[in-house]
C-alpha cells in the first residue's frame, strides 16, 4: 500500500491538484479538500483490497482508477504501466534490441513463421530465412502463443542470448543460439519506383529516424530517376512533433510555417522549417485516410498549406492533442496539454464531446459529420477488399499457400497465371473455405496479385511485395494521375 500512496500522490503533483501540499497528509498547510479526496481513495483501496470477495490486485486497482481518471479528461490522456513506457520510448527512438525478424503466424494455433530476417541483424547472420518456422523460443513451443507473447520473448536486454528452434521445408529442426542486438526500428515500411519517373515512399509512424529514412529514400528514387513522389501516410498513427517538424524542413523552404501549438495557459509556440536543400521543389502528392493522426496530419497539413503538395485520400483521423509525457514513480501520465493548429490555423482536433462518434467517424460506410482533422484536395475512397479475399487474407490463407508452394513453375518468370491460380483453388480444397461462383470472379484478380505479393516478399522483400499490389490502390492511381498532369511535369522537368 505504501507504493499505491507515492504513486498516487506522483499523479496528483501531475495533475495540479497538489499545489502548496509538500507530501505530508498530517501538515497544518495541506490543503482540506486535497487532503480528503487522498484519504477517500486511501481507505477506498484498503476496504476492496480487504473485503472484496473478488478482490484485485493493488497494480489492478490503481491502472483501472488511473484510466478511469485519465478517461474523463479527453480520449488520449492516459497512463502508461512500466511495459507500456518502455515500448513507447522504444518507437520514439526507433531501436529496440532482439534478434532482427519479421515474423506472422497464419493462424492462432500456427507456429511463427519468419517472413524475412532484417539486414545485418541477429537473425541475417545467423542464416535465417524467409519461410522458416520458429517452433520453439527457449523451449516453448511458439504455436501456443501469441504473436505478441513471442515478440516478447525474442526480445531482451543487449548482448543477452535466446536460443530457438528451426524447422526449414522437410529437414529435422534445428536449434540456433543468438545473441540479441540493437535492432533498427525503421519508419519507412518499403519505397519503390513507380511508373513516368514517380517514387513512392511508405511511412508508417513517425520516430527518431524518420527524416533521414524519408532522405535516403528520396536520394534513392532520384538515383533510379525519379522526379516527383508519392508519400503514403494512410494509417500512420503519428509520433513526435520533432520527427513532423524534421521531416517538414526536409521538404519545405526554410522559415515556412508548420505548425502552432496552442496551449491551456502560456504562449503559443509556432514551429517553422529549416535547412531545405535538395527536395525542397520537388512535386509531391500526400496519402491520407481515416487512420492518419497527429504527426502524420501535422505534416499532410503544412504540405497543403504551404502549397507544396496535393492531398490525397479521405479525411484524417483529427488528433490534434499535445501529449506530454511525464514519468511517475511506476510507469507514466500523459496529459493534454495543447492543441496543434495548421499554418491556416486550422485546429486539428475533432471534438471528443460524443465519444462514440470520435471512436467510430464512419457509419455505415459514411463518414459521420465532424470537424477536425486534414481535409484532401482530392476525395478518393479506398478500394474494397472482396468478401473472399478478405477471408483468405484474415486467415492468412495466401501466407501459408507460398510458404508450401515456393516453384518456379508457379511463380518464375515463364510461369503461366492459370496454373498458379488452379493449383491454389486445389489448395483450398484441403482449407474447408466455401465459397460461390460470383465471390471467386470478384476476388480472383485481387487473390492472383495477393499470391503474387507473398511470394516476392519472401523471396526479396516486403518493398517487392507491396509493389505487387499497386494496380488495385485506387488513391496512389489518382496520385500519379496528378503527377502526370502538365503542370506537375514541367515543374518536375
Amino acid at each position: 500500500m505504501k507504493r499505491a500512496m507515492i504513486l498516487l500522490l506522483s499523479i496528483f503533483f501531475v495533475y495540479g491538484v497538489v499545489q502548496s501540499w509538500q507530501f505530508n497528509i498530517g501538515s497544518a498547510s495541506s490543503g482540506k479538500e486535497e487532503r480528503e479526496l487522498i484519504n477517500l481513495l486511501y481507505d477506498a483501496v484498503s476496504q476492496v483490497e480487504n473485503n472484496a470477495k473478488y478482490p484485485e490486485t493493488e497494480d489492478a486497482l490503481f491502472d483501472a482508477f488511473l484510466d478511469e481518471m485519465l478517461q474523463n479528461l479527453d480520449p488520449h490522456s492516459n497512463y502508461f504501466s512500466p511495459e507500456a513506457y518502455k515500448e513507447l520510448l522504444e518507437d520514439q527512438e526507433g531501436h529496440f534490441f532482439g534478434i532482427g525478424v519479421l515474423i506472422s503466424k497464419p493462424s492462432p494455433d500456427a507456429p511463427l513463421i519468419v517472413i524475412n530476417p532484417i539486414e545485418g541483424t541477429p537473425a541475417y547472420k545467423a542464416g535465417l530465412r524467409s519461410g522458416d518456422l520458429i517452433t520453439e523460443v527457449e523451449g516453448k513451443p511458439t504455436d501456443k502463443m501469441t504473436t505478441k507473447e513471442s515478440v516478447k520473448m525474442l526480445k531482451g536486454p543487449k548482448g543477452t542470448p535466446v536460443t530457438i528452434t528451426i524447422r526449414r521445408g522437410e529437414d529435422e529442426p534445428f536449434k540456433v543460439t543468438l545473441k540479441r542486438d540493437e535492432i533498427p526500428k525503421n519508419s519507412v515500411a518499403y519505397y519503390f519506383p513507380l511508373e513516368e519517373n514517380i517514387g513512392y515512399i511508405r511511412i508508417s509512424y513517425f520516430g527518431e529516424t524518420t527524416s533521414e529514412e524519408v532522405r535516403k529514400a528520396l536520394k534513392d528514387l532520384k538515383k533510379e530517376g525519379a522526379k516527383s513522389y508519392i508519400l503514403d501516410f494512410r494509417d500512420n498513427p503519428g509520433g513526435s512533433l520533432k520527427a513532423a517538424v524534421d521531416l517538414c524542413s526536409l521538404l519545405l523552404p526554410e522559415d515556412s510555417k508548420i505548425v502552432s501549438v496552442k496551449p491551456r495557459k502560456g504562449p503559443e509556440r509556432n514551429f517553422t522549417s529549416y535547412g531545405c536543400l535538395e527536395f525542397c521543389n520537388v512535386p509531391l502528392v500526400v496519402l491520407i485516410n481515416t487512420g492518419s493522426a497527429s504527426a502524420s496530419e501535422i505534416v499532410a497539413g503544412a504540405l497543403k498549406d504551404n502549397n507544396r503538395a496535393k492531398v490525397v485520400g479521405t479525411r484524417s483521423w483529427g488528433k490534434g492533442l499535445v501529449q506530454t509525457v511525464t514519468p511517475l514513480t511506476k510507469g507514466a501520465l500523459a496529459l493534454t496539454t495543447a492543441h496543434y493548429f495548421t499554418p491556416s490555423n486550422v485546429n486539428i482536433q475533432r471534438s471528443y464531446a460524443s465519444r462514440e462518434n470520435y471512436f467510430f467517424p464512419e457509419i455505415n460506410g459514411k463518414e459521420s459529420e465532424r470537424e477536425g482533422g486534414i481535409v484532401p484536395d482530392v476525395y478518393v475512397n479506398q478500394e474494397e477488399i472482396p468478401s473472399l479475399a478478405l477471408k483468405l487474407e484474415i486467415r492468412r490463407v495466401f501466407l501459408d499457400f507460398v510458404r508450401k508452394n515456393q516453384s518456379q513453375n508457379l511463380f518464375g518468370e515463364n510461369a503461366q497465371d492459370e496454373v498458379l491460380i488452379k493449383k491454389f483453388t486445389e489448395f483450398l480444397k484441403t482449407k474447408n473455405i466455401d465459397y460461390t461462383e460470383e465471390e471467386w470472379e470478384k476476388s480472383k484478380f485481387y487473390i492472383l496479385l495477393a499470391l503474387k505479393r507473398e511470394y516476392k516478399t519472401f523471396s526479396e522483400n516486403p518493398s517487392a511485395g507491396a509493389k505487387i499490389m499497386m494496380p488495385l490502390d485506387t488513391q496512389v492511381k489518382k496520385a500519379i494521375e496528378i503527377l502526370k498532369t502538365k503542370d506537375v511535369m514541367e515543374k518536375a522537368a
